[in-house]
Order: structure tokens, then C-alpha cells, then sequence
């Protein structure tokens, strides 16, 4: 698990510091925070969260430490992302 962390962790460094177009900035960060949103949702009612939290919080880390953009809306759209998602599965719409 810590490996995988630190995988993410300069995976979200690495993406960020590739990506200078601050909408792609933005549209990635959202999308990751969607995906999570989807995992987190998946795995919530079979196993424990914490280690997919865990994981999450190292790629926006990563991204947040990597990019240049507003740290705040980066966040905020990482977190847009993951209630939509998680929203969007819990009515059905998702899969």
C-alpha cells in the first residue's frame, strides 16, 4: 500500500508538471477526482475505505505539489469530481 501511495504520489507530480494548459489542468483533476469517485463508491458498502482514501490523497498530493495552477480549484474540482461520481453511481446512472 505505501508503495502504491508513493507511486501516486509522483505519478501526480509527474502528470502535473507534463500538463501546462491550465483547462486540461483542470479537466484531468476532475476526472481523477470522478474515477475515485467510482471506486470509492464500488468498494464502500464491501470493504474498508481507508485504504482508497489513502491512495486518492496521494495523487491530488502529488498533482497539488506538481502544478503551477490554483491549488484551491484544483482541490475543489478533485472533490467536485468525487461527489458527482459518487452521486451520479448512487442514483443508477453509472453502473
Amino acid at each position: 500500500m505505501e508503495l502504491v501511495f508513493i507511486i501516486l504520489l509522483v505519478s501526480g507530480i509527474f502528470i502535473a508538471n507534463i500538463i501546462k494548459t491550465p483547462a486540461v489542468n483542470f479537466l484531468v483533476v476532475f476526472m481523477a477526482g470522478f474515477a475515485t469517485g467510482k471506486v470509492i463508491h464500488h468498494h464502500r458498502k464491501k470493504d474498508m475505505l481507508f485504504p482508497y482514501i489513502l491512495l486518492a490523497m496521494g495523487f491530488i498530493v502529488g498533482y497539488i505539489l506538481g502544478t503551477s495552477m490554483n491549488k484551491t480549484v484544483i482541490l475543489i474540482l478533485f472533490v467536485i469530481g468525487n461527489f458527482l461520481s459518487i452521486y451520479i453511481s448512487d442514483k443508477g446512472m453509472l453502473g
